[in-house]
C-alpha cells in the first residue's frame, strides 16, 4: 500500500469517526484555507444557539462538516479533506 493509498484510508476512518459522533463532544485537528493548523474542541448536532431558523448545518455535504466551537462560542465549518487529526470514542487519530 502507498503512502497516499494509506492516507486516503485513514482520512476516510476519520470522517467516519467523526460523524458518528453526533451530539458528543470531539477535538478536531485541520488545515485552514489560509493554510494554517487549527485545533477545535466542540460538538456536531448542536441546534441551540440558532437565529430564527436558520441552520448552519444546512449546507453540510459530505465533505463540509459544522461544529459547534466551544471555546469559541459559534459554528465553524472545515472540510475533512483538510482533516489533519481527531479525538473522538476514546480514539485519537492523525496524519502525518
Amino acid at each position: 500500500m502507498s503512502k497516499l493509498q494509506a492516507q486516503i484510508k485513514a482520512r476516510n476512518l476519520m470522517t467516519d469517526l467523526l460523524y458518528e459522533q453526533e451530539g458528543k463532544f470531539v477535538g478536531v485537528t485541520f488545515e485552514t484555507r489560509s493554510g494554517r493548523i487549527r485545533e477545535l474542541n466542540g460538538r456536531l448536532g448542536v441546534h441551540r444557539y440558532l437565529t430564527k431558523g436558520l441552520d448552519p448545518q444546512a449546507a453540510d455535504t459530505l465533505e463540509l462538516v459544522t461544529i459547534w466551537d466551544r471555546n469559541a462560542g459559534g459554528y465553524r465549518r472545515f472540510s475533512v479533506d483538510r482533516l489533519r487529526g481527531l479525538r473522538a470514542g476514546g480514539m485519537s487519530l492523525r496524519l502525518n
